[in-house]
C-alpha cells in the first residue's frame, strides 16, 4: 500500500527515486550500445572472415547508432549475408 505523508522524508524519498531513474537509465544508454557494438562486430566479422577491430567495424556501428539512415545501408548488406 502507498501513503503519503508531509515532511522531509518526502523530499529524501523523491531525491532516492531519481536517483535510481538516473542510474537505470544510464544502465540502459550502456546495454543498447553494447548491443549496437556487439551487433555491428558480428556483421563485419562474418564479411570480412575474422574478427573485427573496432577501426573495422565503426562505421557499421555509427549507422546502427544512426538508426533512420543507417539500416537503409545495412539492410541490402544483411541480406546479402544471409543468402550466402
Amino acid at each position: 500500500m502507498i501513503t503519503f505523508s508531509s515532511g522531509i522524508s518526502d523530499s529524501t524519498s523523491m531525491v532516492s527515486f531519481g536517483t535510481v531513474i538516473l542510474v537505470f537509465h544510464l544502465l540502459s544508454m550502456i546495454f543498447i550500445f553494447m548491443g549496437m557494438r556487439f551487433a555491428a562486430k558480428t556483421m563485419k566479422s562474418v564479411e570480412l572472415g575474422r574478427e573485427a577491430k573496432f577501426s573495422d567495424y565503426a562505421g557499421e556501428f555509427f549507422l546502427m547508432w544512426f538508426s533512420i539512415i543507417g539500416y537503409w545501408v545495412l539492410q541490402p548488406r544483411l541480406n546479402r549475408l544471409s543468402a550466402e
